[in-house]
């Protein structure tokens, strides 16, 4: 593959993103959305604290900064752990999850 179809790919990706309204979240929220995402794809059922300390974005205070922003434009959404009350338990919402089929859709 050339590096210009990388490009034309990266285009494609970036319009798409667009017309899901994803270009409207700053890169760590993305970053962090697309964390959450991959690690649901493999099987991984997150907490708050396991975003924190393996996505690699920021400090304590940054991420959850940015995951109660992912959870008001409705990204993700929190549920309690049903084995731990104490913790909450973080997922793509259902207009995530159509959003990133739409984009894989119209990138590959």
């Amino acid at each position: 593959m050339s590096h210009q179809n990388y490009f034309a790919m990266a285009a494609a990706r970036r319009e798409a993103e667009r017309k899901q309204k994803l270009s409207n979240l700053s890169l760590p929220a993305y970053s962090i959305l697309e964390y959450i995402g991959i690690e649901e794809t493999n099987g991984r059922v997150m907490n708050v604290t396991d975003i924190v300390h393996d996505a690699e974005i920021g400090t304590p205070p940054t991420v959850y900064k940015y995951l109660n922003e992912l959870e008001e434009v409705g990204w993700i959404c929190f549920r309690a752990n049903p084995d731990d009350h104490r913790q909450k338990l973080v997922s793509l919402t259902a207009r995530a999850k159509s959003a990133f089929s739409r984009i894989a859709s119209a990138v590959l």
